[in-house]
């Protein structure tokens, strides 16, 4: 069934003007005064809008106050007072309370009070996102949900040096850019990574994992584990909200669908058509047939409505520098279609244990800043590297993660796709990954790698088989597995030919890696 566009509402600029976002300070943001306001106690108070869940917990001298919402996989019917009450009991310490955030999942900001101590840390892949001032370049420390309202607030320039970046070929060229390490269009404001926390007092950025080695898992082991919290996690966000999956061809939408067969007859499995995609493209037929197969219905909403200019105007707004020609059709035909009142399931940030960067062994002792951003697609503008050199700088010790899984954690979700979730907060009530949470990642992390990376993904088949086998009757990405045989049929015949010239012409050419 296919869902083409009816209407905006009217109020829809009141409504969808910076969804779901905050500011965090050391007085209200009398700018918006239609939104919630929270004092925290001391200098801290929250600006929050309409959207947005908020909760507040205290014990004592200690408080925990939520922003967005928090799953418990191992308790799926607490709600989030449940849960922050649960993170206030017994050691409080910053190190423990960081420790009992792990098996949780949602798309969370939390702000914790101890005494005279105030700090904050988000969820695992940082998707609720915090931006905030440096105190180097900024006499007050603010905190946002992106850099925009920082500059509106404060009256903030775009760097000259980003500016550049911006106008870079490279930049220009990508729809999807980035934001390289932490870096924003303004030189006063950072964005806060995963697997760091933020003291509110002194205004100081810390790294809080990775702080040891990852477990070795077995196989089987990890089924286990990684299957009990994904289905867990699930029926929890079931529990609140009305669901929709999105759903395309690939694995990781595949495996969120799996782990959602208990709760299946109640949600709602949507693909997006986009302007570019023919009507036989692999994410809808696929999914089509799959859907069919498991006697549950297919939407497909048209992405080529043309966005009006208040629309247009809200999407710009909502994050600075958005990817208005990537997503705003799609986010136009989300939000006419379900009008906020749905959250989005997506297959996101599984990419992080899914080996997705990778160099040649014998290159791995060689990640440099500018390694990173040429891989990345940056280029070597000074910018990008420099950011870069920043975040290297900021591992001590990643144990035995692999750099660029961190690279992939902290960057690619942490930077690239929690400023899309902003862009398509226009669009869905809330948005939901499964991915998100820090035990889950681990424990897939800590699996052979060899079982992990891409073509055979042998982890992830099997978690399929054993949460929903007949989730696999429909062939997963079967375009790109024709495009796999296809380059290996290649390689191949590069590798005889190379033989050949050998054979006859007693060179020694040396063998191409990986063929």
């Amino acid at each position: 069934m296919t869902i083409r566009s009816k209407e905006i509402p009217e109020n829809i600029s009141e409504r969808l003007l910076y969804r779901n976002q905050f500011i965090l300070g050391p007085r209200f943001a009398e700018e918006f005064p239609s939104w919630k306001q929270i004092s925290l106690g001391g200098n801290l108070f929250l600006t929050v809008h309409p959207a947005l869940n908020s909760e507040h917990v205290a014990k004592g001298n200690r408080s925990v106050t939520l922003l967005g919402y928090i799953l418990d996989p191992c308790n799926p019917h607490h709600g989030d007072a449940d849960i922050l009450n649960s993170l206030l009991t017994g050691d409080c310490s910053q190190s423990h309370f960081i420790e009992r955030t792990f098996r949780l999942g949602g798309r969370w900001v939390l702000l914790v009070r101890d005494r005279d101590n105030a700090w904050l840390m988000h969820d695992a892949t940082g998707l609720r996102q915090v931006c905030f001032t440096d105190y180097q370049n900024s006499e007050e420390l603010w905190c946002a949900s992106q850099p925009g309202l920082l500059s509106l607030l404060l009256n903030y320039s775009v760097d000259k040096e980003a500016a550049d970046y911006l106008k870079s070929d490279k930049v220009r060229e990508d729809s999807e850019f980035m934001w390289p390490g932490g870096s924003t269009a303004y030189k006063e404001v950072t964005r806060l990574l995963p697997n760091h926390c933020l003291d509110l007092v002194s205004g100081v950025e810390k790294r809080y994992w990775p702080a040891k080695p990852l477990n070795n898992l077995p196989l089987d082991h990890a089924i286990k584990r990684i299957s009990d919290t994904l289905r867990g996690l699930m029926v929890s966000v079931n529990n609140r909200y009305e669901l929709a999956l999105g759903l395309t061809a690939g694995l990781d939408s595949r495996l969120v669908l799996a782990a959602s067969r208990d709760i299946c007859k109640e949600m709602r499995f949507v693909t997006v058509k986009q302007e570019w995609m023919s009507d036989d493209h692999a994410d809808l037929t696929v999914s089509e047939e799959l859907l069919t197969t498991l006697g549950l219905s297919h939407i497909i909403i048209d992405g080529s409505v043309e966005p009006d200019k208040e629309f247009l105007q809200i999407f710009n707004n909502n994050v600075s520098f958005a990817h208005e020609r990537m997503y705003a059709s799609d986010a136009c035909a989300i939000q006419k279609y379900n009008d906020n009142r749905l959250v989005a399931v997506t297959g996101s940030a599984s990419e992080i244990a899914r080996c997705y960067l990778r160099l040649p062994v014998s290159d791995m002792k060689c990640v440099t800043a500018k390694r990173i951003a040429k891989m990345e697609g940056m280029g070597s503008h000074s910018f990008a590297v420099n950011a870069f050199e920043r975040w290297l700088n900021g591992i001590s010790d990643s144990y035995n993660v692999n750099l660029l899984d961190l690279l992939t954690w902290e960057i690619g979700s942490g930077s690239w796709l929690s400023t899309t979730q902003l862009e398509f907060d226009i669009a869905w009530k809330d948005i939901f990954t499964p991915y998100n949470c820090r035990q889950l990642l681990s424990d897939m992390m800590s699996v052979r790698e060899s079982y992990r990376n891409a073509p055979a993904c042998k982890l992830y088949m099997k978690l399929i088989d054993s949460l929903w086998v007949e989730t696999l009757s429909v062939p997963i990405n079967p375009q790109n597995q024709v495009n796999h045989n296809f380059k290996l049929l290649k390689a191949i015949q590069r590798y005889i030919s190379r033989r050949v010239r050998k054979r006859f012409s007693g060179e020694c050419a040396r063998d191409s890696a990986g063929t």
